[in-house]
């Protein structure tokens, strides 16, 4: 699991075990999204990390992504500068936008 809190210097970084519990050798795509506080023009959710892994079956696979916190920057009009904006931010992990697998809250200051 992600620290509860980051600054602008940090690097999210988590890992996950993936095990293929099917019939046959596959392939899946771990992808990180970061969904933004409820701030006004704050994008939803975001891709920032993914990796690819090919899974024997039966078998399993350690993957650790990693996600610098400078990349959560947004465009301030009020200020016409890049912001790292406050609050509450949640990592996402699952294998689409849509897979949910494992979230996590963590507060940038």
């Amino acid at each position: 699991m992600p620290k509860s809190r980051y600054s602008v210097k940090d690097t999210i970084t988590v890992t996950v075990a993936i095990k293929n519990t099917g019939n046959a050798d596959g392939d899946e795509v771990v992808q990180a999204y970061i969904k933004y506080p409820n701030i006004d023009r704050m994008p939803l959710k975001e891709l920032k990390s993914f990796k690819r892994v090919t899974i024997v079956k039966g078998g399993s696979e350690t993957v650790t992504l990693k996600v610098p916190v400078k990349e959560l920057l947004k465009w301030d009009l009020k200020n016409n500068k890049w912001k790292l904006y406050p609050g509450t931010y949640q990592l996402v992990l699952g294998s689409s936008s849509a897979d949910e697998k494992l979230t996590a809250n963590f507060q940038i200051d």
